[in-house]
């Protein structure tokens, strides 16, 4: 059940996110571990709780549990479903062609807002492994004035819609010149952001909304990071 966000309180709204996007570990929480996470009251919280249509916090994490178990099913079938087209033959062309350029470049650059950001810094971490300069950033002035040339921009977006993603993206565009090359990896082929790329791996997963919040798998998204991370090892 869903409220009315306008409706919501700042506070509200705040816990509101975080239990949305946290449900797997919010159903196994106390109403006490949530309020020191997210430095709201536990009053606020209940109040919340109430608002989404609950008469207690025990049967908030009870319908979590119960949603969770329903909608896991259904998203492991596809998600099976995506990661074996990884090993498709177009798949796998295409991830040795990138796995080299990226061997080449000078710097590889990981961007993702919001929960793309810590697969970003995961995907920094694992072409570091593999013996490149690699790291992650979401700070379009970084950009500017890094002026690092021949390196490759990574760009991480389920809907490849997002403005900020998009934005981003739009500023590692106007530096070709530098021998700069970039890839996007979504879920949303036909995305401005494919667009704005030089290279795309789309995966074939369902873009799920929850609100304005996107709760589609990233798992996917990790698969080719350490699929790429493993080509790199073995070109060294």
């Amino acid at each position: 059940m869903h409220p009315d966000l306008s409706k919501l309180t700042n506070k509200e709204l705040e816990a509101y996110q975080f239990l949305n996007t946290h449900q797997q570990q919010v159903s196994y929480m106390s109403l006490r571990d949530i309020a020191n996470q997210t430095h709201i009251s536990t009053a606020t919280i209940l109040r919340l709780i109430t608002k989404l249509g609950y008469n207690s916090f025990q049967e908030y994490k009870f319908s979590l549990k119960q949603e969770s178990t329903v909608d896991l099913s259904y998203d492991l079938s596809e998600i099976i479903n995506a990661l074996r087209h990884l090993e498709d033959d177009y798949y796998e062309e295409k991830l040795y062609e990138i796995a080299g350029l990226l061997k080449e470049s000078k710097a590889v650059i990981f961007h993702g807002i919001g929960g793309s950001a810590s697969i970003a810094a995961y995907g920094a971490r694992k072409l570091a492994e593999a013996g490149l300069f690699a790291f992650s950033s979401s700070d379009p002035f970084f950009l500017n004035s890094s002026m690092l040339k021949q390196r490759a921009d990574i760009f991480l977006s389920i809907s490849g819609n997002t403005k900020e993603i998009l934005d981003l993206a739009t500023l590692v565009s106007k530096d070709k010149d530098n021998g700069q090359f970039s890839i996007a990896i979504t879920a949303n082929l036909s995305s401005e952001i494919a667009k704005l790329c030089d290279w795309t791996i789309a995966y074939p997963l369902t873009i799920k909304r929850d609100q304005q919040f996107i709760s589609t798998s990233q798992l996917v998204t990790v698969a080719i990071i350490e699929k790429l991370t493993y080509i790199i090892k073995t070109l060294f």
